[in-house]
């Protein structure tokens, strides 16, 4: 747990004071999107999508929106994890601690959990590292075996429910 916990990044969670003053949605603004994001989470929208992908042009406002739906979650006890990327912040700009920083979160709410992730660590470290030391396949591969339409967009939040 140690491993684990040295290679997260707590300034990228959604509560971190080193994200203090978040863009947030103001209230009655983005209400049809946030409605539809959080029938999602809550699989009021009957679909087997387990990613949503919040995507749009630079300044289009995904940081605010995926931050309110991180707040409500939380508030609501439905969010696992949360991750923010920030271009200019170390640590915050690349994905090399964010499977570290998913897995130490979902370990902390899910605590039935701990074995697996400790017994994922062990066989292999580097997997902190968003790599897998055998080099044949990437750590995200169970993330990402569903499929995602990109876009040409920026992409603001990727969230998956179970």
């Amino acid at each position: 747990m140690e491993l684990l916990q040295a290679a997260t990044v707590p300034g990228a969670f959604h509560n971190s004071l080193e994200r203090f003053d978040p863009p947030k949605c103001h209230p009655h603004t983005r209400e049809a999107v946030r409605q539809k994001i959080l029938d999602w989470v809550t699989k009021k929208i009957d679909t087997d999508a387990f990613v949503l992908w919040l995507y749009g042009a630079a300044g289009a406002g995904k940081s605010a929106i995926a931050q309110t739906i991180a707040e409500v979650c939380h508030e609501l006890k439905l969010l696992l994890a949360s991750f923010f990327f920030s271009r200019g912040v170390l640590h915050r700009c690349t994905s090399k601690n964010f499977f570290a920083s998913i897995a130490y979160q979902m370990v902390k709410t899910i605590p039935a959990i701990r074995a697996f992730v400790e017994r994922a660590v062990e066989r292999d470290p580097l997997i902190l590292a968003g790599t897998k030391s055998d080099g044949n396949s990437h750590a995200a591969d169970p993330l990402l075996a569903n499929k995602i339409h990109d876009s040409e967009r920026s992409a603001a939040c990727i969230a998956t429910r179970f």
